[in-house]
């Protein structure tokens, strides 16, 4: 029961509806102490870290990421273990610790290749190529983000797909490549907004008025903003709206 509620916390996360997931995540953590399980009380930790990334308090991220490492040593809980480098990572990278976090994902992704995971190398793959992006090293970032491209078409994986897509959109984007960075970000705005992914389709749409700044469309680049804007405010995103 815990671990289909994490689950449920999980949707509620990734579709923007924070209250909802935290309200979860009380009823995981009652759950778990009361019946001693380890690796429930862990993921439940990894969930609340992902609230607090959402809210740009990663310092309160890395405390619980640290907590729920713990225990899932203590568990000998291998799997969620390396689940939990990889939250690191993210923080790492959201921090500018991005060296850290490029050194991480190609930890893990030694690590996921050995266990023959390929959703998971495609995941790794999808994070390394957005901070070597960042950290300008462009032709290192194509190789990761279309390794990741590659695996997510092939095991229909739609909302790593549409991460990925707004990742190769913006590499695109920085490299002059307009019109490619326009079907890409076009694929993963229809993603997320299907699926209800709405912190991804807010951003996504922000990287779409950029796009539309560029090509020179003022008005349609200030009307993808203002979706951007309303979207995230919308999804409890406010923190990222500047």
């Amino acid at each position: 029961r815990a671990s289909a509620m994490i689950s449920l916390a999980e949707i509620e996360i990734v579709r923007g509806h924070p209250a909802q997931a935290e309200a979860i995540l009380d009823r995981v953590h009652e759950l778990a102490k009361t019946h001693h399980l380890i690796q429930a009380q862990g993921r439940e930790l990894q969930y609340r870290a992902h609230l607090k990334e959402s809210t740009w308090d990663f310092a309160g991220a890395e405390v619980l990421i640290g907590q729920a490492m713990q225990l899932f040593e203590q568990a000998g809980e291998t799997s969620w273990l390396n689940a939990c480098l990889g939250n690191l990572a993210n923080v790492y990278g959201a921090t500018g610790r991005r060296e850290q976090a490029v050194a991480t994902y190609r930890q893990l992704l030694l690590q996921f290749r050995a266990d023959d995971n390929p959703n998971n190398v495609a995941v790794a793959n999808s994070n390394l190529g957005r901070q070597l992006m960042l950290l300008g090293r462009y032709a290192e970032a194509a190789d990761a983000l279309q390794a990741a491209l590659r695996i997510h078409r092939a095991h229909g994986n739609r909302s790593s797909l549409s991460f990925v897509l707004m990742s190769t959109a913006e590499l695109a984007l920085l490299q002059g490549e307009l019109e490619q960075s326009g079907l890409d970000i076009d694929e993963a705005i229809a993603i997320s907004r299907e699926d209800g992914y709405h912190m991804r389709y807010a951003a996504c749409l922000g990287v779409r008025a950029g796009l539309w700044l560029l090509l020179g469309h003022e008005d349609q680049a200030q009307e993808a903003a203002e979706d951007a804007r309303t979207e995230f405010e919308a999804a409890g995103g406010a923190a990222f709206v500047a």
